[in-house]
């Protein structure tokens, strides 16, 4: 039958294109076959070929408007109505456009799974020493006591809290275990890719011989055929647990029961690159919303009568200012703190452990600063070094940067060489000089751009200059770099921990990513080489980051089976910073509480919402230009409802251009998310070339 003599269908599809965000997103197309709700399908809108999702059909009217057709029908079914009410309720709290938001569960499958993906998975993790994660442990009472509430009480959400191996871990086992039992799926998301790698191992080996309990691991790294794999296990219930970095929570999930958010309080778990800019605390709380919406949870599962809403345990040694805040103040969470715990492990002996904070050492560089010496490596650093190496156990050395150097300074202008994209000055790394936020490289500076001098010389260190120190005053020693981008590569990621885990390496070196979650018997000594000279310290939230961060990095000591009583070693010009005090008392509760004073006076969160409002173009008159006109229009606007609203004046950010633009910022606090208020949501109606951040992580 020929195309004209079919009769039309009509469908009304969001193209995954971004429009406009308070006027309505869909649009009407016809087809001449049934395509079921939530197909991705193959559209033209403004003369371009783009993807869409199919969210109604018309039943009775036919438009009275010419209409465009459905060109193919990608994926059929493929978003259900929970998902699309996620989506609308992320749209609405992070102020996104909903043809934006429905990107993120357009998971690009392929027509064929991987069939071997799960062979392969358990194949990946026969390198590794399992034995710690195969011994039985002896639960405690509190931790009994708090699986008991997390399994029984009424309440949906929970914080558990407590210090680095004080026992959470297996709390969430126990409580993964409980869910299974109800025949139902487990999700727990982790802040980084590579921590997936012993995370895999941990789970697998307490559930690889409970029935149907099969488990995936889901991380943007992946292949499309491995990705269409775990979706359609997730979708079909035949996998029971899943271990994914944020991108989880967008799975067409068929019966979940738990989530967990590992290291809540990692700024991982925040979308950065794309909007919506969403939180993974925010989300999976509107997760358990499309519970409730409508009344009738049949109108999202056409095969069972009635769904239960997933629990929530977020988990966290250092939880956030905002979590802890919550559960404190908020009736419908539960906050659950665990000790310092006597964890007893079950070997012919069976004598019990008992886990410790890592004995701290605060290094006044002063001293050596007094004498005209700049020092790297202290006398007292040097000699904890070489105890390590001794013992054969493996030195994590934290550095607040990559490369050779922070910067290079010309010795008679006192002017840095700076990125011509970014206007930053460049890092010296390996045989390049850098820009650290763009492409940009050179092989050689040979005089300064400024004044034609020759005498330039790199200030600061890094990564890079920290290995060659230690290589030359331990010249055998095996030292390795971890940094976010080393990370990414897969097989650089499976060579260092395999290292790690199979004690082949003397000393780690790295940023901020190597004080996330590792689980190293082998750790005895973790360093800090400059306790003071770190980036982000004008922001708000840096006490709580970079406190959090030495928490972390002291908690790779002293794991539950290691042996020895390890050092947390920190070289600083203020040894005196209430900081450190926080971190010597092992503390986190009364930093908090400190914390909470403060932003309560300030009116800052978890007392307030903040907006980062962001224009960038790479004209700065055009970029202040626009700021301003933005400014003076909330102003008017939010002058009369004051104590619901407050604008700040537009600033730049430290970094004023970055890849070519010149980015200027604006701050909207808010006393409630959602914006509900029809008028101010018409203003931030923003076209492209800004962004809106909300409850951003950062000010500048």
């Amino acid at each position: 039958m020929s195309i004209k003599n079919t009769k039309k269908l009509y469908y009304q599809v969001i193209p995954l294109i971004r429009l406009s965000l308070t006027k309505s997103n869909e649009f009407t197309y016809h087809y001449d076959k049934n395509v079921k709700f939530g197909s991705i399908v193959k559209i033209k809108l403004n003369n371009k070929t783009i993807r869409g999702i199919v969210v109604s059909k018309h039943t009775k009217q036919v438009p009275i408007f010419k209409t465009s057709p459905i060109l193919d029908i990608i994926t059929s079914g493929q978003i259900t109505k929970q998902q699309l009410t996620l989506a609308k309720l992320i749209s609405e709290y992070y102020l996104t456009p909903l043809s934006t938001t429905l990107k993120f569960f357009d998971f690009k499958l392929t027509k064929k799974n991987n069939v071997k993906y799960f062979a392969e998975l358990k194949k990946q993790f026969t390198t590794i020493n399992k034995k710690k994660w195969q011994k039985n442990i002896i639960l405690t009472s509190q931790q009994k006591k708090a699986i008991d509430k997390i399994n029984t009480s009424k309440k949906l959400n929970f914080l558990l809290f407590g210090p680095p191996a004080s026992g959470k871990t297996e709390v969430i086992i126990e409580t993964i275990k409980h869910t299974l039992q109800n025949n139902q799926q487990s999700l727990i998301l982790i802040p980084e890719i590579f921590l997936s790698y012993q995370e895999i191992i941990r789970y697998s080996n307490k559930f690889i011989k409970e029935a149907n309990a099969k488990i995936a691991i889901l991380h943007s790294q992946l292949k499309p055929s491995e990705i269409t794999t775990i979706w359609n296990a997730v979708k079909s219930e035949k996998v029971k647990i899943i271990i994914s970095t944020r991108m989880g929570i967008f799975l067409p999930f068929a019966n979940l029961g738990l989530i967990v958010i590992d290291e809540e309080q990692d700024i991982s778990h925040k979308q950065w690159d794309t909007p919506p800019f969403y939180h993974t605390r925010q989300v999976v709380e509107l997760i358990q919303k499309t519970y409730f919406f409508p009344k009738s949870p049949s109108t999202f599962f056409s095969k069972k009568e009635k769904m239960v809403a997933p629990k929530i345990i977020l988990v966290s040694s250092t939880p956030s200012l905002n979590s802890y805040h919550k559960a404190k103040n908020n009736k419908n969470w539960q906050l659950l703190k665990l000790p310092m715990l006597q964890i007893k492990k079950l070997d012919l002996k069976n004598k019990p452990i008992k886990i410790t904070p890592p004995q701290l050492e605060l290094v006044d560089l002063k001293k050596y600063y007094k004498k005209g010496q700049q020092i790297l490596i202290s006398n007292e650093l040097r000699f904890a070094l070489k105890n390590s190496l001794a013992k054969n156990k493996i030195a994590m050395i934290l550095a607040p940067r990559r490369g050779k150097s922070s910067t290079i300074i010309c010795q008679d202008c006192h002017k840095a060489p700076t990125c011509p994209n970014c206007q930053v000055p460049l890092t010296h790394s390996g045989n390049y000089y850098r820009c650290l936020h763009c492409n940009f490289k050179i092989s050689n500076i040979s005089k300064c751009p400024h004044c034609g001098s020759f005498r330039l010389a790199d200030i600061g260190f890094g990564t890079e200059s920290i290995q060659d120190t230690i290589q030359t005053i331990f010249p055998s020693s095996k030292t390795i770099i971890a940094n976010g981008t080393t990370f990414r590569n897969n097989s650089y990621r499976q060579k260092i921990l395999n290292k790690l885990y199979n004690n082949q390496l003397d000393f780690l070196i790295g940023t901020y990513t190597i004080a996330k979650g590792l689980d190293i018997d082998a750790v005895n000594l973790v360093a800090i080489l400059n306790a003071d000279n770190w980036p982000g310290q004008t922001d708000f939230r840096f006490d709580e980051n970079y406190l959090s961060t030495l928490f972390q990095l002291a908690g790779r000591v002293n794991r539950p089976g290691s042996t020895q009583n390890g050092k947390c070693l920190i070289q600083t010009f203020d040894p005196t910073n209430r900081i450190f005090t926080y971190l010597k008392n092992w503390n986190w509760k009364e930093f908090i509480n400190y914390e909470l004073d403060n932003r309560q006076a300030l009116k800052y969160p978890p007392f307030s919402h903040l907006l980062k409002i962001t224009f960038h173009h790479c004209n700065k008159k055009i970029v202040e230009k626009k700021l301003a006109k933005l400014h003076k229009k909330l102003t008017k606007y939010t002058f009369a409802i004051k104590p619901h609203y407050q604008i700040l004046p537009p600033y730049f950010s430290h970094q004023k251009k970055l890849r070519g633009q010149w980015h200027k910022h604006l701050l909207l606090k808010v006393s409630a998310l959602p914006i509900t208020d029809k008028a101010l949501l018409k203003i931030l109606d923003l076209p492209i070339g800004w962004k809106i951040d909300v409850e951003t992580e950062n000010i500048f």
